[in-house]
């Protein structure tokens, strides 16, 4: 379950202010003793609250670059109760930072860093665990074409470069994310990185502003995740919107084409997808301006004249 609110403050100088709630359930689980006797049961879970704020520098006339910060708490609980001392629970925080760049009218560059935060620990503070640090560079595209005071058609594309990094040790605590940055990525060559960097494609294709057709694909060759994602969204009143998702990446997919790249017959790379999440689906609605309501509402499909 995923909710978010953002508002712009009243003051265009203070920037943007949104709050934010994740919470994936993993269902009931149970542990076992080596001659499968069930030892315990629990249920397991994840969540993660933030609160972010956004801002440039529009009042100095700089009005193509952005910036974000975000902070978030959260608490894994793989594995709640288990033992005398509730191991099996780690929380912490972390912060999160982003720019974004806007140029040539239609393009925009992003650079994000996520989970800037110390490690946690499930069972024994003597055996600590980095979180996710991530780094993600990412390049878009949005155009539209207007017939008359029509807004026909919307394209938008996007690719995007994940690049998870961290460093764990087999005896003393994990570098902090500031060290791993040279002690993961600076230690590998370009091509070690390179199969450790997630590659993302994504583009949406929406009618008169109001049907969207979307379509993405997701490169992850260390966890084996080949993934076709596809959906469709429903915007009505520029204040609400439908959305639905669903991934196809049976076990194997892409398989053909990953063995052309893979020399070695005992890597289980050349097997393609782990088949993980084929076929998992979801939905969203989002509202939007709620408070905001003008007669061009009605006539969502049409194009505001620049203020």
């Amino acid at each position: 379950m995923h909710l978010a609110v953002c508002t712009q403050a009243p003051f265009d100088y203070i920037g943007g202010f949104a709050a934010d709630f994740n919470y994936i359930n993993f269902g009931a689980n149970t542990l076992n003793d080596e001659e499968g006797q069930t030892l315990a049961r629990f249920r397991s879970s994840e969540r993660v609250e933030s609160i972010g704020w956004g801002f440039n520098f529009a009042e100095l006339g700089i009005t193509n670059h952005a910036w974000g910060l975000t902070f978030k708490r959260f608490v894994s609980a793989l594995a709640p109760g288990i033992g005398p001392g509730n191991e099996g629970t780690a929380a912490s925080f972390a912060f999160d930072a982003g720019y974004l760049y806007k140029f040539l009218d239609h393009f925009q560059f992003g650079f994000t860093t996520m989970n800037m935060g110390p490690p946690i620990f499930y069972i024994s503070e003597e055996e600590k665990d980095p979180i996710p640090f991530t780094m993600n560079l990412a390049l878009a595209y949005k155009g539209e074409f207007d017939i008359e005071s029509v807004r026909f058609f919307q394209v938008c594309a996007e690719i995007r470069l994940a690049r998870e990094i961290a460093t764990a040790r087999a005896y003393g605590d994990p570098d902090p994310f500031y060290k791993a940055i040279f002690t993961d990525v600076g230690r590998k060559n370009f091509k070690e990185n390179l199969s450790e960097t997630n590659i993302l494609l994504g583009g949406e294709e929406t009618l008169v502003n109001t049907i969207s057709v979307r379509e993405g694909f997701l490169f992850d060759y260390i966890g084996q995740r080949y993934e076709f994602h596809w959906g469709f969204g429903l915007k009505l009143f520029d204040h609400g919107q439908l959305d639905m998702y669903s991934i196809s990446s049976r076990e194997g997919f892409f398989a053909p084409i990953i063995q052309h790249f893979v020399s070695d017959t005992t890597d289980d790379h050349r097997h393609g997808s782990w088949g993980v999440r084929d076929w998992q689906t979801g939905i969203s609605f989002s509202f939007f301006k709620l408070g905001e309501w003008i007669q061009h509402d009605l006539a969502w499909w049409e194009k505001r004249p620049m203020h």
